[in-house]
């Protein structure tokens, strides 16, 4: 393995993992925020819990999926398996088709260009009132 392969070899890994990490953060906000409304529902109807116990609960599903929203994580997570489907791809082409060097590294400039644009940022900010903006 070249050191233009490893590169790629490294790249998809991490592009995997930060796909990973991202898909994990989304569903379990959603998990947590089902769980939490789930609770908050029980604590109101069995009468047992102390108020300030019930409107903690009943404020965690939204804040969690105001943060969910904001930072786009699933959003994230697709761009960063498109990025990783994307190279590997290049990485075959190289490996099995014989692609030239600056070939492949013209192609994977461009795809970092690509991605760069795709970048989900900040979703809806309250605050500014503007999608995208901070």
């Amino acid at each position: 393995m070249d050191e233009l392969e490893k590169a790629l070899e490294e790249r998809i890994e991490k592009c995997g993992k930060r796909n990973h990490a991202n898909y994990f953060v989304a569903y379990a906000l959603l998990v947590l925020a089902v769980l939490a409304s789930a609770g908050a529902a029980y604590a109101v109807a069995s009468e047992e819990f102390p108020k300030k116990l019930i409107a903690i609960l009943a404020a965690v599903p939204g804040t969690f999926i105001l943060v969910s929203t904001t930072f786009r994580f699933e959003e994230r997570s697709r761009r960063y398996w498109r990025k990783r489907t994307k190279l590997q791809v290049l990485c075959r082409r190289y490996r099995f088709e014989g692609m030239p060097t600056a070939e492949v590294s013209q192609c994977w400039n461009k795809i970092d260009e690509e991605m760069f644009d795709e970048w989900p940022g900040f979703g809806f900010v309250p605050l500014h009132g503007k999608k995208g903006s901070a």
